[in-house]
C-alpha cells in the first residue's frame, strides 16, 4: 500500500497537499474496489459450496455431498436430544439409506442467513426447513480455501 508521501513523490508536477490527498484517495478507492471484487468472487464461491450442499442433501446426491466436505471435516450437533460427534460419514450414510427428499416431494428449503469471509476462511449460517418432511435445522458451517477451492471443514448443527 502506498502512503500519501510516496504518492506525492511520484506525482510529476509540484502538487500541493490537496493533490496529494486526491491521489491517495484515488489509490484507496482503487484498492477498495479490488477488495470488493475479490470479496464478491469469494462470496460467490462460498455460496456455490452451500448451494451444492443444499442440492446434494435434497437429491441425496452422495458424490456431490462428498465434494463439498474437506477430507478432515467434522460434523457435530444435536438431532433432537441426540448428540452427534462425527465426521460426515454418518450423514452421508443416512442420506444414502432412504429415498431422496426430492423423490418424496418433501418441502425442503435452505437459506443462507449470513456469510462472513476473512482471507481463506469463511463462516456461514444456513437454515433448513422441511428436512425429511418436517424437521427444521440451523447449520453453522466453517469453510476453508485450500488450493483455490472452498470446502466445508466443520458443520455444527441443531434442530429447532
Amino acid at each position: 500500500m502506498f502512503v500519501a508521501g510516496e504518492l506525492h513523490k511520484r506525482h510529476k508536477s509540484k502538487s500541493n497537499a490537496h493533490d496529494t490527498r486526491f491521489y491517495y484517495t484515488l489509490h484507496l478507492l482503487r484498492e477498495r474496489k479490488g477488495l470488493e471484487m475479490n470479496n464478491h468472487i469469494e462470496t460467490t464461491a462460498v455460496k456455490k459450496v452451500i448451494q451444492d450442499y443444499k442440492d446434494g442433501t435434497y437429491k441425496a446426491d452422495i458424490e456431490k455431498l462428498k465434494g463439498v466436505f474437506h477430507e478432515k471435516a467434522v460434523m457435530n450437533g444435536y438431532l433432537g436430544p441426540n448428540l452427534i460427534l462425527a465426521d460426515p460419514t454418518p450423514f452421508l450414510e443416512d442420506m444414502a439409506s432412504a429415498p431422496s427428499m426430492e423423490s418424496n416431494n418433501d418441502p425442503f428449503q435452505g437459506e443462507i442467513e449470513s456469510i462472513y469471509i476473512q482471507g481463506n476462511v469463511a463462516s456461514v449460517i444456513f437454515s433448513e426447513t422441511g428436512f425429511r418432511g418436517d424437521a427444521t435445522l440451523v447449520d453453522f458451517f466453517h469453510l476453508i480455501k485450500t488450493d483455490g477451492e472452498w470446502h466445508i471443514v466443520s458443520k455444527l448443527f441443531t434442530t429447532v
